[in-house]
């Protein structure tokens, strides 16, 4: 049921809730601007664009493969389209995180620059060992195959 709450309302036209991707699009482009006026950051902004952009597509093409195939179709991808939205949220998070910390490290005192130093350096693994995953999603999202909408239970 969430599967269909998060598509119904983020991508599918007959149902209200256009406004949720939307202003999920709009948190993220503000922090990735952010981001992108540190140079230490700037790749990670960049990043958090694309993984954006790869979260409205999923919902774009989950919505036209609705149309095409029908519902049952379009929810046999769903978990991995909220996968996909679950890494780029995280990834934004930690960014949002590196953006407080980044602006203190220049001038903490030896105890607070640990904590800022590992936020920092979450949110570098966070970008190149999470955020990278949400690449194949999209690959899986966009391109699915028959192998789950296609099994029938008499066949177990």
């Amino acid at each position: 049921m969430s599967a269909v709450r998060c598509l119904g309302s983020a991508g599918f036209p007959d149902i209200p809730g256009q406004r949720a991707l939307k202003l999920f699009q709009d948190r993220i482009g503000r922090t990735a601007a952010r981001a992108k006026t540190f140079p230490q950051l700037a790749g990670y902004g960049i990043e958090l664009e694309h993984a954006g952009a790869r979260c409205s597509f999923a919902v774009a093409s989950s919505n036209q493969r609705r149309k095409d195939q029908g519902a049952r179709a379009a929810l046999s991808e769903a978990h991995y389209v909220m996968e996909l939205f679950g890494l780029t949220s995280f990834a934004w998070i930690w960014l949002d995180m590196a953006l407080a910390s980044v602006r203190h490290v220049d001038h903490a005192d030896a105890e607070t620059l640990d904590f800022h130093l590992g936020k920092l350096q979450t949110c570098r693994y966070v970008f190149f060992h999470r955020l990278v995953e949400t690449e194949k999603l999209i690959d899986i999202i966009v391109r699915p195959d028959a192998s789950v909408s296609g099994m029938r239970d008499e066949w177990f």
